[in-house]
């Protein structure tokens, strides 16, 4: 279910170096935030297929009828791996018109040409985890086949990051650049960011799983108005997640530290009010004191200022 989330980060994180490197160039920029949309629409439904085929009903044991019916949409895999292909062709071809049209030396044009061609590893690893889908859908050795699609899924991962690393060599706009240890920084907001954009997905199929992960009791979680509630909520929560990613991809880092602050803050509060109402102070001393944490992170502007 995670690795949906990872795909489209790294993706993201691709594609956002695009936008800071060649975003002058409308054509690059519109395709790149494009494409940043569709795969976060596609691979948050996988998260909701998952979810469905995965969550243990109410009363239901966890055992192996679980597992057998979460390996039941095989073809739905096949689907995300072919999306995922045509996806990475468009993510590595993408650059490279502009790179070729560059006033360089054939040298150097050929030398920034084999440096984004990393991405083309991650080409060949995605075509690679298809033909494990593939394998799956049509009944080979499940737990072989399912193995090595999840070792090829990781090196796709491991790919999209190393084209990031690679992209980072040639940079048209060296302001834009950061040093490695002040690009950590980013981390924990870009964590936070995602936790908010996907978190708020999983009511939309489990409401009553997530009432009781927030902590709230089974009287609350059981009742209908409650989900319905908790619904409308969350798909906020997601939309405040998504501001958060169109905000950095755009490099409006103070604009999102302040996000962040107000964010962090209020909902903090407001989370560990309810949850020591409802008798729960563990969770209401975790949300607040996670809520203030992140609010601290955006009001000194630890984001904007790395």
């Amino acid at each position: 279910m995670l690795i949906a989330p990872t795909l489209w980060a790294t993706k993201g994180t691709v594609l956002a170096l695009y936008l800071r490197n060649f975003g002058i160039v409308r054509w690059i920029r519109v395709t790149s935030w494009v494409l940043i949309v569709v795969l976060y629409f596609f691979y948050g439904s996988n998260i909701v297929i998952a979810a469905a085929y995965c969550l243990p009903t109410n009363g239901e044991v966890w055992d192996n009828t679980v597992f057998t019916r979460c390996a039941s949409p095989v073809s739905s895999t096949v689907v995300i791996g072919v999306f995922t292909v045509v996806a990475d062709l468009i993510i590595f071809a993408l650059p490279l018109p502009i790179i070729f049209r560059l006033r360089l030396s054939r040298q150097r044009k050929i030398g920034l040409g084999v440096v984004f061609s990393a991405g083309l590893l991650t080409v060949i690893t995605s075509i690679v985890s298809l033909v494990f889908r593939v394998r799956i859908f049509l009944e080979y050795d499940p737990i072989w086949t399912g193995t090595s699609l999840a070792i090829s899924t990781s090196n796709i991962v491991k790919s999209n990051e190393r084209s990031q690393e690679h992209g980072h060599r040639f940079n048209s706009f060296e302001h834009l650049q950061m040093k490695d240890h002040k690009r950590l920084f980013h981390v924990p907001p870009l964590f936070v960011a995602t936790a908010t954009t996907f978190g708020g997905l999983i009511p939309f199929f489990n409401a009553e799983y997530a009432i009781l992960e927030f902590g709230l009791p089974q009287r609350i979680a059981s009742s209908k108005p409650a989900q319905s509630v908790m619904i409308l909520s969350s798909g906020r929560i997601t939309a405040i997640g998504l501001c958060l990613f169109a905000f950095y991809f755009q490099g409006k880092l103070v604009e999102f530290d302040t996000v962040l602050t107000i964010l962090g803050a209020y909902v903090g509060l407001v989370d560990g009010y309810v949850c020591l109402r409802e008798d729960v102070p563990n969770k209401a001393v975790f949300r607040t004191a996670s809520g203030l944490a992140i609010a601290a992170w955006g009001w000194f502007g630890l984001t904007s200022t790395a």
